[in-house]
């Protein structure tokens, strides 16, 4: 294969991954007006995975290094919980898919880095400008819906709507989804967002921080505890690696103080909605939530009456998200651990904390290697991931199961790039 074929492979395969980045938060609303493009991603998928494997064939290599075979259990763990369900096959099958389509897709990409390319530069990969252009769609959809309400929802969702008002739009006041279906998606989307608009040094300040205001201002009517403490934490590590002295950064505390007063005493809701959701992060409060009577039926139903169950797990599928489905087995979790926990046991979660000390240790490596600034924004996505998931099914659902494997991907390959680098 020659050089000039090699790199044209090597963009197919950059391509067909910024293809998921682009497409994947959209994919949901899509779905109302082109028929069958949830098959999308699948399609990607598997059309990058075919080359990879038609490559190996053609050129004879295959390397394997210790986390792709960690990973590679990882996925074979998963289908044998498909196997112990005691639920139907297609539920499993497609619980399956998932939660391990992604981990599947970049372990093929890891395979295909690891034996044909050094590793990979961050820009390479160059997603800052469609999470950029993304979140300003967003918040501009979002702002829309906060100024039109239900007509809106009406015109963009359909015959849905009522749906969404039902699983979604239940608590008092407008929470705000614009294209992505769900509140806390759309608060923790905006938030990435947030990381790589602050951390841009080509985005003029002005702008900069009159997109992060507006995003502020989308993330607060989503009424979403988990978006606004990843968003807060976003504003504090951008605060923390430009090094604000101390009195500007009491002086932005200040601004922000007061702002928050004018909105929380009513100000801009004369039902105090955002106090009021504010003051259900108690901790009184947060014991008589029912997403903590969720999490503890679950787990008693399925794992604390068998010893067993407890290690291995009930099996794919017995946690679910759609609150549509009526099945006394299938459980609403909302909360990524508790899921793993309950479907694939105690082994299961070791595996998620494994991948998380992964890329954490990756990162320092980075930090120690003076790549700061890809750093930051890795670390930042990666909590406000993880953050997300005491709230969500994010590790399960799309498009944050995607962006939680794709960066830990990134954090391993830009640590075996500068490895190499260094040996050479």
């Amino acid at each position: 294969m020659s050089a000039s074929n090699k790199f044209n492979f090597d963009s197919f395969i950059m391509i067909n991954t910024r293809l998921l980045f682009l497409f994947l938060p959209f994919m949901f609303v899509l779905s109302f007006y082109i028929p069958y493009i949830a098959l999308f991603k699948e399609i990607i998928v598997a059309i990058t995975i075919f080359i990879i494997v038609a490559t190996f064939a053609i050129k004879k290599k295959h390397s394997l290094n210790s986390y792709i075979f960690i990973l590679f259990l990882f996925v074979v763990y998963g289908l044998l919980h498909v196997l112990i369900s005691n639920l139907s096959l297609n539920i499993s099958l497609d619980k399956f898919r998932l939660t391990y389509l992604y981990p599947i897709f970049f372990l093929f990409l890891h395979l295909y880095f690891l034996n044909f390319k050094k590793g990979l530069d961050y820009q390479e990969i160059k997603i800052e400008r469609i999470f950029i252009v993304q979140s300003i769609v967003m918040t501009f959809f979002g702002l829309i819906q906060f100024l039109y309400g239900d007509s809106f929802l009406r015109w963009l969702y359909q015959g849905r709507l009522e749906d969404l008002h039902i699983n979604l739009l239940g608590q008092q006041g407008i929470r705000l989804i614009s294209l992505m279906v769900n509140p806390i998606i759309f608060g923790l989307f905006l938030a990435i967002g947030t990381v790589f608009i602050l951390f841009n040094s080509k985005i003029n300040k002005f702008f900069k921080y009159i997109l992060t205001g507006l995003m502020g201002f989308c993330i607060l009517f989503t009424f979403s505890r988990v978006a606004y403490v990843a968003f807060f934490l976003t504003l504090i590590f951008y605060l923390i690696f430009k090094k604000i002295s101390v009195p500007k950064m009491i002086l932005n505390s200040l601004v922000v103080i007061l702002l928050g007063s004018f909105v929380f005493t009513g100000s801009l809701s004369g039902d105090n909605v955002i106090s009021q959701r504010l003051d259900q992060t108690s901790i009184n409060e947060l014991k008589d939530n029912v997403r903590m009577d969720n999490w503890t039926h679950y787990l008693g139903l399925n794992l604390l009456n068998d010893p067993f169950s407890f290690i291995w797990g009930s099996g794919l599928g017995s946690s679910n998200s759609d609150s549509s489905i009526e099945d006394p087995r299938i459980n609403r979790v909302e909360n990524s651990y508790v899921s793993y926990l309950g479907e694939t046991g105690f082994l299961g979660l070791l595996f998620i904390i494994f991948f998380i000390c992964r890329f954490f240790s990756n990162a320092l490596y980075l930090y120690k290697k003076q790549k700061i600034r890809e750093a930051n924004i890795l670390v930042c996505i990666m909590l406000i991931i993880l953050i997300g998931s005491f709230g969500n099914d994010l590790l399960h659902n799309n498009p944050f199961s995607f962006y939680f494997w794709a960066i830990l991907f990134m954090s391993e390959e830009m640590k075996r790039l500068q490895m190499r680098n260094r040996h050479d």
